[in-house]
């Protein structure tokens, strides 16, 4: 084999800076990917809460629209998140016992005869901290009594 004189390898300097290179690329992907997996952890929860949530609200909208779960017991309390948590309105838990799913029933809004129904589910943690306005889950419906 022959051998040049001008023929030279990688000095060890070239060598850190291309490890150096490759470390910083490595921790971005490890800091990328664990980014991933709290927001598809989230996106699941959201997805769990919002299915609960739904089928709440399906279980209202099938009972009569003179059942007793359906009345507005304050009638200007409004619907959101910061006052339904401290009414007197119906609530049950989630199957986790994370987030409490509470609704509010508006009689007569947003036409005569009509009941509208706004389910919350609200964080527990959260409400116990004063919060319950954070991430709240919504759902709104209108059930008409003249159907």
């Amino acid at each position: 084999m022959k051998i040049y004189k001008d023929e030279s390898a990688f000095s060890l300097i070239e060598v850190m800076i291309a490890l150096v290179i490759l470390s910083v690329g490595v921790f971005a992907v490890n800091s990328m990917q664990l980014s991933s997996l709290a927001g598809n952890s989230r996106a699941n929860t959201v997805t769990s809460v919002a299915d609960w949530t739904a089928s709440q609200i399906e279980q209202l909208m099938n009972l009569p629209y003179d059942d007793p779960l359906l009345n507005d017991s304050k009638p200007l309390q409004g619907l959101n998140a910061n006052t339904v948590a401290n009414s007197d309105s119906g609530a049950v838990n989630s199957p986790d016992g994370r987030y409490t799913i509470f609704w509010n029933v508006a009689i007569d809004i947003p036409m005569e005869g009509a009941k509208t129904i706004q389910v919350f589910a609200l964080d527990n943690g959260l409400l116990e901290k004063g919060k319950s306005y954070i991430n709240p889950v919504v759902f709104q419906y209108v059930k008409n009594g003249n159907i």
